[in-house]
């Protein structure tokens, strides 16, 4: 889970994309069992992170009037239990964060909508 305040998008990407680099059989995280394959791995939550980044875009009103996180979670992760929405809803806060500062969405107030 990457959440505001505790974690930004664009750095945890690009941190992914440094590990998918680097050619090791094996990694060991910090928890959890031995990686196999943490190239594989690694490209796998990035393809994951751009497809739900496009659900978010896709979900994002055009035009001046926005939606807020919470009306966004139905499209955004409409292939996620509603039971796990909060905490969906911290990941999709900082994929807007990410939007925002690339320029792809505007943040009015407590709304998001598309640039």
């Amino acid at each position: 889970l990457i959440a505001p305040g505790d974690g930004d998008m664009i750095a945890y990407l690009a941190q992914l994309e440094r590990l998918a680099k680097i050619p090791a059989t094996l990694a060991l995280p910090a928890h959890g069992d031995p990686i196999d394959d943490p190239a594989g791995l690694f490209r796998r939550y990035i393809v994951h992170r751009t497809l739900r980044e496009e659900r978010v875009v896709a979900a994002l009103p055009e035009g001046p009037v926005g939606k807020t996180t919470f009306e966004l979670l139905p499209d955004a992760y409409a292939d996620t239990p509603e039971l796990l929405w909060p905490i969906a809803e911290l990941s999709l806060r900082a994929h807007l964060e990410k939007l925002v500062r690339e320029g792809r969405a505007v943040h009015d107030g407590a709304v998001y909508r598309k640039a």
